[in-house]
């Protein structure tokens, strides 16, 4: 048996022998009770279980309740979803012995840091984060150009957790704008720069900019934690489209029409 990920099972009595499709960790876990192996690094630790072994590249092991065999051992070659970096990660998850919410602040450090030494760095009154998974990378950006943080907007999702996910356009404009609910007195006549996450199809980024403006903000400066997107995922519906080229124009590379 080959393990898709995200899987969780608790191994008791039959073998079982998870492994990699593709060159992605899936942490081991183990305690007095028997072995079980999950995506997420944290997925078992409220139940009394404690970080154990993680699978290589390409590995494939046999779990018992006496423990773990290695059926095939781990390639040299490792790569990881860079989403899961930026965005789909769970902020208490660790990939390849790194935090993702510590990983997401060095990244806001290092994006402020070279926006200071190119000298682009625009006067702002506050630093925010497109809720959720921005704003780490908005804080680790405030701490290092030491201009404070606030939090202009509040998300509430009451359906759609992410307004990507919606196979309609219409509905995925209307969730990004439900999600969206400002403090006006941390917007109005204020300067801001905002880190999202990412630029997927620009559907969240352009309501957040119309809606910052409509509730009287004076400057409104976007930042990406997420390098450009230039091909499509056949295992996640951020980027389904009917060819990679779609996703070619927004890319950094004026050969490709970047902006």
């Amino acid at each position: 048996m080959t393990a898709q990920p995200p899987f969780c099972s608790c191994c008791q009595t039959a073998s079982w022998p998870p492994g990699q499709d593709g060159p992605s960790a899936h942490p081991g876990r183990q305690n007095e009770e028997g072995c079980c192996v999950s995506f997420e690094s944290f997925a078992y630790h409220k139940l009394g279980y404690a970080d154990h072994y993680e699978l290589g590249p390409g590995e494939i092991v046999r779990v018992t309740p006496d423990g773990i065999q290695q059926l095939l051992a781990p390639g040299e070659k490792k790569k990881i979803c860079a989403f899961l970096w930026t965005y789909y990660g769970y902020p208490n998850s660790n990939y390849e012995g790194k935090n993702v919410e510590v990983m997401r602040y060095h990244n806001g450090q290092i994006m402020a840091r070279d926006e200071m030494e190119q000298g682009t760095l625009p006067e702002v009154d506050y630093i925010a984060g497109v809720p959720d998974s921005g704003l780490p990378h908005a804080i680790g950006y405030s701490n290092q150009c030491q201009k404070p943080f606030a939090r202009p907007f509040v998300k509430y999702t009451p359906t759609w957790p992410r307004s990507f996910m919606p196979s309609n356009q219409e509905v995925r404009n209307q969730v990004a704008k439900m999600k969206q609910i400002p403090v006006p007195e941390l917007i109005q006549d204020k300067k801001l720069l905002f880190v999202d996450d990412s630029i997927v199809r620009g559907t969240q980024l352009r309501e957040t900019v119309e809606f910052l403006y409509e509730s009287g903000a004076k400057e409104v400066h976007m930042r990406s934690a997420c390098p450009p997107i230039m091909y499509g995922c056949k295992y996640l519906n951020f980027s389904r489209s009917n060819s990679d080229m779609e996703l070619l124009g927004p890319s950094d590379g004026p050969e490709a029409g970047g902006r």
